[in-house]
């Protein structure tokens, strides 16, 4: 059984994490893309240890934390700060089904579920275990042949759920160009 984490916000110097209790054997941090940070500490940890080990790894949060926006800043994502519109909203939910489609077709596999999602450092996200996938609202401003790439992108992750040399092969597979569409 799989159990959802239920996280709680502290404050430690100038970090906001969040804080979760779970039947692991370690203590863990993890930062995601979204800047957000995770630690996850055993049942039965005392105060004295959580806090030294936020002491320990606090120089590695903050230098994480700023690779991490050096890199999301290096994405081109459009300057819109709205919500779509309704009909906005339909019509990419329309071209990014039609999409999927194309790509199940073609790579033998089945997406789940698909969703569209106001994103601030990704175009997309892929959940290989559920086979759903996430978009960027901010992919509606981005002309089709990105958008089609980013499709592309995501289902790929369901066959290899990972960047590693592979993955990129079979991307290339079907879109060859794919490296020229990335930078549109």
């Amino acid at each position: 059984m799989i159990r959802k984490l239920k996280y709680k916000k502290i404050i430690f110097k100038d970090l906001e994490i969040n804080f979760a209790r779970n039947f692991c054997r370690t203590l863990h941090i993890t930062i995601k893309p979204d800047l957000n940070i995770y630690y996850v500490v055993p049942y039965g940890t005392d105060e004295l240890e959580i806090e030294k080990f936020l002491y320990d790894k606090y120089d590695w949060i903050k230098q994480s934390l700023d690779k991490l926006e050096k890199k999301t800043q290096n994405i081109a994502l459009p300057e819109v700060d709205r919500n779509l519109k309704r009909a906005e909203r339909k019509e990419l939910e329309h071209k990014l089904y039609w999409y999927i489609k194309k790509y199940e077709e073609l790579l033998g596999v089945k997406v789940n579920k698909f969703s569209i999602r106001k994103m601030r450092t990704m175009w997309g996200s892929c959940s290989f275990h559920k086979a759903s996938i996430r978009f960027n609202s901010k992919l509606y401003f981005k002309p089709d042949e990105f958008v089609e790439y980013i499709v592309l992108h995501e289902v790929c992750h369901l066959i290899e759920p990972n960047h590693s040399r592979s993955f990129y092969k079979l991307v290339a597979r079907y879109m060859p160009d794919y490296k020229r569409v990335q930078k549109i």
